[in-house]
């Protein structure tokens, strides 16, 4: 699947992560999403349809996965000197 970038938001340090990453949220309809973690580590947390929490250590080796459209989501924690980075994708087809 061939997705464009639309936004790339700043570099964030633990003290910078918008709250609103840190509760339960989605993406909206054609929005894919990409945590870049570039230093340190942080939990990710996927929400199944039936409510169950998957939840995923992240690090610069190991990537958050690419959040589909409306899939729900959270940052559980990070670690003190994390720095990550986000950006959102779309089908080529779609206008933002």
């Amino acid at each position: 699947m061939e997705l464009v970038t639309y936004k790339t938001l700043p570099e964030w340090h633990l003290t910078a992560i918008p709250l609103a990453l840190l509760e339960r949220h989605n993406t909206k309809e054609g929005t894919y999403a990409q945590m870049r973690i570039l230093q340190g580590s942080m939990t990710f947390v996927l929400f199944k349809d039936d409510g169950e929490q998957v939840f995923l250590e992240c690090d610069s080796e190991n990537q958050p996965p690419l959040i589909q459209p409306q899939q729900w989501h959270k940052i559980d924690k990070a670690s003190d000197d994390v720095l990550c980075q986000l950006s959102f994708y779309a089908l080529p087809k779609i206008n933002f």
